[in-house]
């Protein structure tokens, strides 16, 4: 986790979240809190470990104070719009951790803090505690009215979510999560319509048979539903598996034809890559068709196994018979991967077929 996100829980940000406590539930001590929050390893926590710490020490006041679970969650809810996107997370962590005796009043409280912030973390707690209950929550909430109950409805049963706890009993078994997204195939909604292909991405990773009876099942009955299956399919298609390519009729390429490809022999770390390539149809009077052009990468690591990544080019169904593409590659530094000197590989990969392959230098 970078430390752009982790700081954003600051000195500044506990004085704010002091005196929206302090707002709601009357005087808490300000002195004795803020002392408390100056930790000397303060700068040493992760983000997930400043969460905690955060709710514990609130939690723990509030206690002190006379309020009991039921009480302070819903002052809690009263001060969630305050406290908008990550820092928000504070209040779900609560719930978290001290709500799993009482379902009720904690389903109602995430239900208001997914809305300013997200609950998907957070509920998968409950989902272990008990399946069925929790479940049964999702399922309602998967045909609410409000997009956030229906995005928290997929995001917080992901067998992989990000940053979250897998939920080993789904990595086994996906069958309880298959009715939510049947309710949300069809989803007028981006934000949620990304969830449940990201899903469905998850449970590909360790069934991916399941994922193309899903997908078999429901392609082609809207313009949503094949927006999912696609975004859900895309690592089976980076991986040129022949299933996928046909289920998303992705025609064979023989009439297409590489006519050029100009590149850049080196480029500096830092840089931007620079090629060039046309494609032409074997027969004049035929179109280039509906074609999937991705690049494979092949980054050397010190290891001496290199990084293979796929980048998506272009999809689209060409009416010309020739086309034109000028494309670039980045070499500046990113924190999610870094760039080293040396031979790189390169494929031009067109409806899962390999049309050329390149190399070039990066410098240091």
């Amino acid at each position: 986790m970078s430390n752009a996100l982790k700081d954003q829980f600051n000195q500044a940000w506990w004085s704010r979240w002091w005196q929206a406590l302090q707002t709601e539930f009357g005087d808490l001590g300000v002195a004795e809190w803020l002392s408390d929050a100056q930790l000397e390893d303060w700068s040493e926590l992760s983000l997930k470990q400043r969460i905690q710490y955060t709710s514990h020490l609130s939690y723990q006041r509030l206690e002190q104070a006379g309020f009991g679970y039921a009480e302070i969650v819903d002052g809690l809810q009263n001060i969630a719009p305050q406290f908008p996107g990550l820092p928000g997370l504070v209040l779900s962590q609560i719930v978290e951790e001290y709500g799993l005796a009482d379902f009720d009043v904690s389903f109602k409280a995430l239900e208001t803090f997914t809305q300013f912030s997200t609950a998907e973390f957070a509920i998968r707690a409950f989902i272990e505690q008990n399946q069925t209950v929790t479940m049964a929550q999702m399922q309602a909430w998967s045909l609410s009215d409000n997009h956030h109950l229906r995005r928290l409805a997929s995001e917080g049963c992901r067998p992989r979510l990000p940053w979250g706890k897998a939920l080993t009993e789904f990595k086994r078994d996906p069958t309880p999560i298959l009715p939510i997204l049947q309710n949300l195939i069809h989803d007028p909604s981006l934000y949620v319509r990304k969830s449940v292909a990201n899903n469905l991405n998850d449970i590909g990773k360790d069934h991916p048979e399941v994922l193309l009876a899903f997908c078999q099942a429901w392609l082609s009955t809207s313009t949503q539903a094949d927006w999912i299956i696609k975004h859900a399919s895309r690592n089976f298609l980076k991986q040129r598996d022949s299933r996928f390519l046909a289920l998303l009729n992705l025609p064979k390429t023989d009439h297409v034809q590489l006519v050029d490809w100009q590149q850049d022999t080196q480029v500096k770390l830092g840089e931007a890559w620079h090629y060039h390539f046309e494609l032409q149809t074997s027969k004049a009077s035929k179109p280039l068709g509906r074609l999937r052009l991705e690049i494979q990468v092949d980054y050397p690591r010190p290891s001496g196994m290199p990084l293979r990544k796929v980048f998506k080019l272009a999809e689209a169904d060409y009416s010309e018979a020739r086309k034109e593409f000028n494309k670039t590659l980045s070499f500046k530094p990113l924190t999610t991967r870094r760039h080293y000197a040396g031979q790189h590989k390169i494929q031009l990969v067109i409806n899962g077929e390999i049309k050329h392959q390149a190399w070039f230098e990066v410098k240091a």
